[in-house]
């Protein structure tokens, strides 16, 4: 055997390995195609493998259209947790908010209070000092660490206060 001929082998070895490799990081893909097997004869095989190896595009093409229907899944789960829960508007809300980056995450553990933004129980208190409120259950919440359900009665007393609060630090 010559030299070239090893080298020409080793190379095919190492390519059919790449492909075996890409081939199994599908598994998930793979075993949701892999619904009944190729049958030839008294043969069977794989009908995801046998398709990747003998129509690669075919393969690409029925692995995107898979992915394409687990997202619209996850979306459809998405809807109708949102409308189950009647929060579609609010997520509109946060979506335009997003796309008009007026958004500011709060990441929680004090993350932001290096930058000076005050913890959650700050703001808040904050908030409901500058809107002047008699409301005493708005203060049990940030007290008993409601701070959503807080946020949310601010918010419904006076929505323009709370939403252009600027802090000062």
């Amino acid at each position: 055997m010559s030299q070239g001929t090893k080298l020409d082998e080793n190379l095919i070895s190492h390519s059919l390995q790449i492909l075996e490799d890409e081939y199994k990081n599908n598994s998930d893909f793979n075993e949701s195609f892999d619904d009944e097997p190729i049958q030839i004869g008294r043969l069977e095989f794989e009908k995801s493998r046998t398709l990747y190896w003998l129509d690669s595009e075919a393969y690409a093409e029925a692995k995107y259209e898979w992915q394409n229907q687990l997202l619209l899944d996850k979306h459809n789960d998405v809807l109708k947790l949102l409308k189950a829960n009647k929060d579609i508007t609010s997520f509109k809300e946060l979506v335009n908010s997003i796309k008009r980056k007026k958004i500011v995450p709060f990441v929680g553990a004090g993350l932001s209070q290096p930058m000076n933004i005050p913890l959650w129980k700050d703001a808040l208190n904050k908030i409901y000092a500058r809107i002047q409120l008699d409301d005493n259950s708005i203060l049990k919440m940030i007290k008993s660490d409601q701070f959503l359900e807080a946020a949310q009665k601010l918010t419904d007393h006076d929505s323009v206060m709370s939403n252009n609060l600027r802090f000062n630090s």
